[in-house]
């Protein structure tokens, strides 16, 4: 089954630069393995919609934290509230702060800038299975 990895940032630049790092980590090292489709949304109220009215069920999402309309903690709420998925979330920001809240949750956090290596590992841990 094709794996789905849901992108959700207002910056242009952050959803291209996961993206091209997505794709260049799947097809360089996980060539096996089809490559996932990639959605992308500009805020969480934007994704909400994505997985509400789409149906889309991610094996990830990478959320930023701060968004306009409903930020990346917002969205994860509603999401834990509300919908019944088996994603690994991935909250991505420039505040340190976030990682507390982020962890305490038990949610991953990417720190931004992104490293490479950073989100190959998260890659690997959920397209290989």
């Amino acid at each position: 089954m094709k794996k789905i990895i849901l992108i959700v940032d207002d910056q242009e630049g952050n959803r291209r630069i996961l993206r091209d790092l997505i794709e260049f980590h799947v097809e360089s090292r996980i060539a096996k393995n089809e490559m996932p489709e990639i959605v992308e949304a500009e805020n969480g109220l934007q994704a909400w919609n994505l997985l509400v009215n789409d149906e889309i069920k991610p094996d990830i999402i990478f959320t930023d934290y701060q968004m306009p309309k409903m930020n990346g903690l917002e969205l994860v709420r509603k999401i834990e509230d509300e919908l019944n998925l088996d994603s690994k979330i991935i909250i991505c920001s420039t505040i340190f702060k976030v990682e507390i809240e982020a962890v305490e949750r038990g949610l991953k956090f990417l720190l931004k800038p992104f490293r490479n290596d950073d989100v190959f590992k998260i890659i690997e841990d959920v397209i290989e299975k």
